[in-house]
């Protein structure tokens, strides 16, 4: 017989611990709320990199979150600012080595990192940055990438209008913006492929039989 702790059934049951690390609040939501909400049995932590805590979005972002079962303890705001002019004129004036250093201040060790893929998905500066630095912090770690954008992608969820419904009440200053993002499924690609795959649905989404395809 084996022991309890090498049963790999109960480990299967253990949450896992989620990182993710966004640009922007309502980032979290429109890219990876369908995810969240269906793995919200494990333990995530949202970063966000732009915004001070308490300010307006990230008053919002706190109470999406709140949905999704995630204590305030957990969602943490590294204050950068969130100038438009950076992706107006094709810029990034936020300093990557202080997003970095705040990364390093959380001394986060997650199994499993989610967050913003290297094209930005729309080009965005703010979430190339986000990708750099977070996959550089946690170089070793599974991770799935925003797959919005892309021709092709590693798995996919089904989400529905009462998703977008739900994130343009909770992000009323962004309602605007949501709309234009509202799309049937929410995509991802993971690295290293087959090692991520295997924990998102051996463990994260365990049971709910989400769609992987090849790329």
């Amino acid at each position: 017989m084996s022991s309890p702790a090498a049963d790999p059934r109960r480990a299967r049951r253990r949450p896992l611990s989620v990182l993710l690390v966004v640009a922007h609040p309502d980032d979290d939501a429109i890219f990876a709320g369908t995810l969240q909400r269906q793995a919200a049995r494990h333990r995530w932590t949202v970063v966000c990199m732009t915004h001070a805590d308490g300010s307006p979005r990230a008053l919002e972002m706190r109470a999406w979150q709140t949905t999704l079962g995630t204590p305030a303890s957990r969602v943490r705001f590294l204050g950068q600012a969130d100038d438009p002019e950076d992706r107006r004129q094709g810029r990034c004036s936020i300093d990557a080595d202080a997003v970095a250093r705040g990364l390093r201040a959380l001394r986060l060790r997650p199994s499993l990192l989610v967050t913003h893929h290297e094209t930005g998905e729309y080009g965005h500066p703010h979430h190339r940055l986000v990708h750099r630095v977070a996959t550089a912090a946690y170089a070793g770690v599974p991770r799935l990438l925003f797959g919005h954008g892309l021709a092709s992608s590693d798995l996919t969820l089904a989400c529905d209008d009462a998703k977008w419904r739900a994130i343009a009440e909770a992000y009323p200053s962004q309602a605007s913006v949501v709309a234009t993002f509202a799309r049937p499924t929410e995509t991802f690609v993971a690295q290293p492929r087959d090692e991520a795959l295997a924990l998102v649905t051996g463990r994260l989404l365990a049971g709910l039989a989400p769609r992987a395809r090849s790329g």
